[in-house]
Formats: C-alpha cells, sequence, structure tokens
C-alpha cells in the first residue's frame, strides 16, 4: 500500500514550561523528512492544554482524541501516530488505548528507547554530556515510573557505564534510584563533581523543581549537600538534533507498516 498523504500525528504528554517551541521544531523536521504527509501534533494531558490555552488566550493545543476524530471524520482510512514518549510506559498504553477507540485504522511509531538500538544510539548522543576530566563523572535523571517500563533506567545506566568509563549514574524523579542513593554512589567512587543532565523530552516542572530547585530534596541540593559540585544541563532530550532523528526513524518504521499493509 501506498503511504503517500498519510498523517502523522506527533502525541506527547506535554508541558507547561516552553515547551511548543520544541515540538514545534519537531514537527517541522517531521515535515521536512516526509513531505507530502500532514504533520498535526497533539498533547494527551489535559491540564497542559488548559494551562498553554490560558496563556495563548483561549488557543488550547489539540488532545490526542480531538486530532484523531477529526481525522476519522474527514474520511481518513490511516494516520500514524508517532509516540514522544521515553519508555513504553503509562502514556504510551494510554496512547495505545486511544487509538483502538477508532475504526480509522493506525500506525504507531514507538517510544525513544523500544530496542536494543535504541539504547546504544541514545548512550552515544549522551556521550557528549561526560565530562573530560577523569575526576568527574555525570548523572542523568529520568522521570521515573511504577510501570514495567521502570527497567529501562538500569538498561541504560548499563550502557551508558560501560561506554563512559564507570563515572555515570542514571536517577529518576519518582522511584529509585533518588538523589541520596545516586550521589552515595558518586562519593564512593571518588569523584569530586558531577554534571546533571535531565533525561526529559522537555525541560519542564520535573527539571525546574525537582531537580535544579533550591528545595532541600531537589537533586542539586542533595548532591551540594554531599560536598558534590554540581553544573546543570538545562537541555531537554527533544532539543537535541539526535534524538529528534531517532524519533524520525520510528515513523519510517510506523510508515513501513502502512506500505506493507
Amino acid at each position: 500500500m501506498e503511504d503517500r498523504n498519510v498523517p502523522i500525528v506527533l502525541a506527547a504528554f506535554g508541558s507547561t514550561k516552553s515547551s511548543l517551541d520544541v515540538y514545534r521544531k519537531m514537527a517541522e523536521e517531521t515535515a521536512e523528512r516526509f513531505p507530502g504527509h500532514r504533520v498535526l501534533t497533539a498533547f494527551s494531558s489535559r491540564m497542559v492544554r488548559e494551562k498553554i490555552g490560558g496563556r495563548k488566550q483561549g488557543r488550547r493545543p489539540s488532545g490526542t482524541e480531538d486530532v484523531l476524530a477529526e481525522l476519522e471524520s474527514s474520511g481518513c482510512n490511516w494516520a500514524v501516530i508517532q509516540s514522544l514518549h521515553i519508555t513504553a510506559g503509562h502514556e504510551f498504553d494510554r496512547l495505545v488505548s486511544t487509538a483502538t477507540e477508532f475504526t480509522m485504522r493506525t500506525s504507531i511509531g514507538l517510544p525513544l528507547l523500544s530496542a536494543p538500538d535504541d539504547y546504544a544510539t541514545l548512550s552515544d548522543i549522551l556521550r557528549d554530556f561526560v565530562p573530560q576530566e577523569p575526576e568527574q563523572g555525570v548523572v542523568f535523571v529520568g522521570h521515573g515510573t511504577d510501570h514495567p517500563a521502570w527497567s529501562a533506567y538500569p538498561a541504560l545506566e548499563n550502557i551508558m557505564r560501560k561506554r563512559c568509563g564507570g563515572r555515570a549514574w542514571v536517577g529518576v524523579v519518582d522511584g529509585t534510584p533518588g538523589p541520596r542513593e545516586v550521589a552515595r554512589e558518586v562519593r564512593i567512587a571518588g569523584l569530586r563533581a558531577v554534571n546533571i543532565v535531565p533525561i526529559m523530552l522537555v525541560a519542564g516542572v520535573h527539571f525546574m523543581d525537582d531537580i535544579k530547585g533550591e528545595d532541600e530534596d531537589s537533586w542539586a541540593s542533595v548532591f551540594r549537600k554531599n560536598r558534590i559540585e554540581t553544573s546543570i544541563s538545562e537541555l531537554g532530550l527533544l532539543e537535541l538534533v539526535g534524538v529528534r532523528k531517532m524519533f524520525l526513524r520510528h515513523v519510517e518504521d510506523a510508515l513501513d507498516v502502512i506500505r506493507g499493509g
């Protein structure tokens, strides 16, 4: 089957912190990579849509259900829904469930970390954040989850440590390991400084409050309290060209399903 004119829906949770430009860049590059395809962006979080709509004088971003309903009512038979999530956790499960509510056929592009090659590729991208000095390390901090997809974080840490000489850690905001556990490991390793890097698509509320914040429980505060010097990257993953290219490869995979159908 030809995939020409099949729309591509970029489906994200969304963020209330200056993320629209990042998602817009992702949409622009998707349109450039797949000319002839209509590209739409959808936010699954109603809270995010309402807050952004309030700031934009009522112009709210579309929800995933809204976008799919509009496509189906226009007579669309096929659509690609590209997950803009890091792991196949709760949000991805909800995305799949939402897609099944429509009679229109859909091909879903998988989250950022879905196959061994994804982990290897992301690890190569993240190596740029590893300090050159041997007495310094890097700490990547993700959202965390109680979904079985939590295992993505230790898997990524295992690969990163092999590629960074044991000077890389991966922690989470929600769950374990948290900042105190990771700070203890950094001190045991004898390192005096770390670069803290969010492994979140956008540097939103969790980044501002839980990683960079002044609260005593934030990652930055806990590390400083443990006399570990910290520098903090303020880039979300979606701001990295290599990460956007990873998502574009997943869109290509989803289109291949349609071509084969």
